[in-house]
């Protein structure tokens, strides 16, 4: 069933996974040595585990768009440049750029199918406390840089007894980092601008993307990360 997922005992809450914004130091003012020393260690961690998910989802064949000829591939190691997830990272840029045009045009239905759980509270609570006597404009300017995937983690959720129909019994998370320029501008009902000169503004951040394999529904970006928490990442419900 395209875009709607029909009930599921499989389709039970899952926690945000270990994903980890990779740093080669401590954000900490009052960093010490080993704090930057666990930071790098974290890094290393996230490589390492980075790697072993890629393989797990190239061994499903569940990369979007893309079929993996071999297992044995340097691209296990390249989560953030592999030509293994460029059809994905344009999927996430479309979905982010769709999301904050809904945000600003108080869609709720797309918000709905484009989010999910506490990254959906969130962006519901914004969209209730928008003043309905105004407009608001969102313009995307581009990429400062490329979105890249930076964190990528993949588990069998699927456990039937026989294999899905459709996809893989993977349930994949991935981290992806938005490099962007962006501006915000607010109109009254009849037109006049009340605020936001429409000059870019330099914004970055951490969306978690979400997709059981096993259906045939859209990427959803379920959380948030910061990189001001020296890779500790948040649970949802």
């Amino acid at each position: 069933m395209e875009g709607k997922a029909p009930f599921d005992v499989w389709a039970h809450p899952v926690e945000t996974f270990d994903l980890h914004i990779p740093t080669w130091r401590s954000p900490r003012k009052d960093a010490s040595i080993l704090d930057h020393c666990r930071a790098i260690w974290s890094t290393q961690a996230n490589w390492f585990r980075n790697a072993i998910n890629m393989r797990t989802i190239a061994s499903k064949q569940s990369f979007p768009g893309v079929r993996v000829k071999s297992l044995w591939s340097r691209d296990l190691f390249r989560v953030q440049s592999t030509p293994w997830l460029a059809p994905f990272r344009e999927i996430a840029l479309v979905s982010y750029k769709q999301l904050n045009q809904a945000l600003a045009a108080g869609d709720d239905k797309t918000i709905k199918k484009l989010s999910a759980v506490s990254y959906q509270d969130h962006l519901l609570k914004v969209l209730r406390t928008q003043d309905l006597t105004k407009k608001y404009a969102w313009t995307f300017h581009g990429e400062k840089e490329p979105c890249k995937v930076v964190s990528i983690r993949a588990f069998p959720a699927h456990m039937g007894k026989e294999d899905p129909t459709f996809g893989s019994r993977l349930l994949i998370q991935a981290l992806v980092r938005f490099d962007t320029l962006q501006s915000l501008q607010v109109y009254s009902r009849k037109g006049t601008l009340l605020a936001g000169d429409g000059k870019p503004k330099h914004v970055v951040e951490y969306l978690v993307f979400q997709k059981r394999m096993w259906y045939d529904t859209p990427w959803v970006i379920r959380d948030q990360l910061f990189d001001s928490l020296e890779g500790k990442y948040k649970m949802s419900n």
